[in-house]
């Protein structure tokens, strides 16, 4: 019986040494009421170095427009995007400029905010204390939310006639390469 259990001793020690936990750990938080979602989208913009991919309608752009105008300022290279109306003076800037009223009929307001390509704010903004936001540095919502921005810059590309080949290639440089990856 000794040396059966100094075995299972000895076996369950060499498991325990290869099981393994995520190498770095990531963080995922709710943030409650509307004001506090600007403010951690603001919090997110003004700790960004290299970039800033957004989604946003006209009312909280014009909240966050002094945000994103330090980050220009810093250097920080800001793509906006939306399908209401903006102001021209927040980085590269692709509007379909529909009124919000015109478009609240059918979508409820969003904002999406992706610093730096490592974190994520998501969330409902329709301006009361109940909106929700998700703030998120998991890899993979963070690469779903450019994916989605992606897809919406390329349909505003087709619509408009705009060139946003420059501003896909920013957003998609650390994606698969999926058009080499067909013609291979």
């Amino acid at each position: 019986l000794e040396t059966r259990f100094s075995r299972d001793v000895a076996d369950f020690r060499e498991a325990v040494t290869q099981v393994s936990g995520p190498d770095v750990a990531t963080l995922t938080w709710t943030v409650s009421g509307y004001e506090s979602q600007l403010a951690e989208a603001e919090r997110l913009i003004d700790n960004a170095v290299e970039s800033i991919v957004c989604s946003l309608w006209r009312k909280e752009a014009l909240q966050l427009q002094p945000a994103i105008e330090r980050a220009i300022a810093r250097g920080v290279v800001v793509t906006t995007f939306s399908f209401t109306r903006l102001p021209e003076d927040m980085g590269t800037v692709l509007s379909y400029g529909i009124e919000e009223e015109a478009l609240a009929a059918h979508w409820t307001r969003r904002v999406v905010v992706v610093p730096d390509r490592a974190q994520l704010l998501v969330g409902e903004a329709a301006g009361r204390q109940l909106d929700r936001a998700v703030v998120s540095e998991e890899m993979v919502l963070v690469e779903m939310a450019i994916a989605n921005l992606v897809l919406d810059i390329t349909l505003f590309s087709q619509r408009e006639g705009a060139d946003v080949s420059d501003t896909i290639g920013q957003l998609t440089q650390r994606l698969a390469p999926i058009d080499q990856l067909l013609s291979a």
